[in-house]
């Protein structure tokens, strides 16, 4: 009789956790259908022309103008009426367009070419305002710019150099990351995120180049809008939140198999998007202080770039094509 109140009892617990499995399930698939993408406007030079690809893309500091890196130039376009305002054409005899970013106040946009030279660029025109000779650190490649200040660009190669576009003179080294070669500022200036390509460390520096922290990281981060949180790419293809006042975790989200190649936050800081690999575009909001949840897992054919403009969002495509997509509540 003992045996059979016990099984009893153990099917009982068994029919609980299926309810709660069940109801957790069911939760989370109306969370994942709590937003979905509207397409508003898709334009781009692939739209008239073959063989067009692009690779990355920038919204503007003042989010009117996107930068696209295309295979051969940069080009500026108005997100507003989906105009192409410029083309920055790639120098003569250069391997192409590496890393860029815009000026503070979006009228002008930093690229280095072979490495020993700082050009700046008017987008209004595509036409190059000045150079800065730099130093040749016989590096393979500038992978981090960073144009933070108005007077002050900050680039990483295995070396980080400091340049002064309001001076002649060679660019100044700092340190932070002993072999870090990317880097990202925050938004309030206070800190800078370096990251090495050999290195599963992301070291945190005040803007005296002393560090204050250390997280794992690969691939990519993201600064959120108060600059107190980074999100990274984990181990085994997880999204992970960080406080940086304490270096811990403070959420930690399964993103399926296919790899994350960027991610971006929303100007409140309370939503985070992701692009995979695999054309999958993933939204996460925060659903407590510490916690973010999937709301929505679209698809996006040839992805290879997604980012917020105000709270929506642009993506490109390696068929030259740039789509702009507004965020819904269902």
């Amino acid at each position: 009789m003992e045996i059979s109140r016990q099984s009893a009892f153990e099917a009982f617990i068994l029919v609980i956790c299926m309810l709660i499995y069940s109801f957790s399930s069911i939760q989370a698939q109306e969370n994942l259908a709590s937003v979905e993408l509207r397409e508003i406007a898709q334009f781009g030079l692939g739209i008239a022309q073959d063989n067009v690809s692009y690779d990355r893309f920038l919204v503007s500091p003042n989010e009117d103008y996107l930068a696209v890196l295309s295979s051969e130039n940069i080009e500026i376009w108005s997100i507003s009426n989906q105009n192409l305002i410029s083309i920055i054409e790639r120098p003569f005899g250069d391997f192409g367009f590496g890393v860029f970013d815009w000026s503070p106040d979006s009228s002008q946009i930093a690229t280095i070419t072979g490495e020993i030279e700082l050009n700046i660029w008017d987008v209004s025109t595509g036409d190059l305002v000045q150079t800065l000779a730099g130093i040749d650190i016989g590096s393979n490649g500038t992978r981090g710019i960073d144009w933070y200040q108005t007077n002050l660009i900050a680039t990483g190669s295995f070396e980080y150099l400091m340049w002064n576009i309001e001076s002649n003179n060679s660019p100044q080294t700092f340190a932070c990351h002993p072999w870090g070669s990317r880097l990202w500022w925050s938004p309030n200036g206070e800190y800078v995120a370096t990251m090495g390509g050999g290195s599963s460390l992301i070291w945190v520096c005040d803007n005296q180049f002393e560090k204050v922290v250390s997280i794992e990281g690969y691939t990519t981060i993201a600064w959120s809008p108060d600059s107190t949180e980074i999100a990274t790419v984990g181990i085994l293809n997880t999204l992970r939140v960080w406080d940086i006042s304490s270096g811990e975790v403070l959420t930690t989200s399964e993103t399926g198999e296919s790899n994350i190649r960027n991610i971006s936050w929303n100007l409140d800081g309370n939503r985070i998007v992701t692009g995979h690999l695999s054309g999958e575009v993933q939204i996460w909001e925060r659903l407590t202080p510490n916690a973010f949840g999937l709301v929505t897992d679209a698809f996006v054919t040839g992805l290879s770039d997604v980012d917020w403009v105000g709270n929506n969002l642009i993506t490109i495509n390696n068929m030259g094509i740039i789509q702009l997509w507004e965020v819904i509540d269902i």
